[in-house]
């Protein structure tokens, strides 16, 4: 949740929290991570968020998308297909080395990507390496 919070903060607001019938579909970390936000006394922006000028959304508003229209079969399958797929995109290594390392070498923190300590550093010592 924290690493969430904190890519909210970065990037802004990117995505929407997708919602049928009052229940969430996905979102759940990120409603947390923004209630967290929330709750510290922080705003919520859109993209490119706070430190790159845009306004905050009116407070306690979270981007929601309503997917009333689906059956009870196409929620739970959306739920199960979402996390599913995530897990499932995989990385091209050499790529993502050479843009992490071009990030880092940036000044940006790669913190923010949201990888373990041990593969962030794992994966810019290959690079050292190789």
């Amino acid at each position: 949740m924290a690493q969430i919070a904190a890519s909210i903060e970065e990037f802004g607001m990117v995505g929407a929290i997708v919602v049928r019938d009052g229940v969430i579909a996905k979102g759940h970390g990120t409603l947390a991570a923004i209630r967290k936000l929330y709750g510290a006394g922080k705003r919520l922006y859109p993209p490119p968020g706070h430190a790159r000028g845009a306004e905050p959304f009116v407070d306690g508003d979270v981007p929601v998308i309503d997917a009333s229209g689906w059956s009870d079969g196409q929620f739970r399958a959306f739920v199960i297909a979402d996390n599913q797929l995530a897990l499932m995109a995989g990385w091209d290594e050499e790529l993502l080395r050479l843009e992490v390392t071009e990030l880092r070498d940036e000044g940006f923190d790669v913190d923010l990507l949201g990888f373990q300590a041990v593969d962030l550093a794992r994966l810019l010592d290959q690079l050292a390496v190789g």
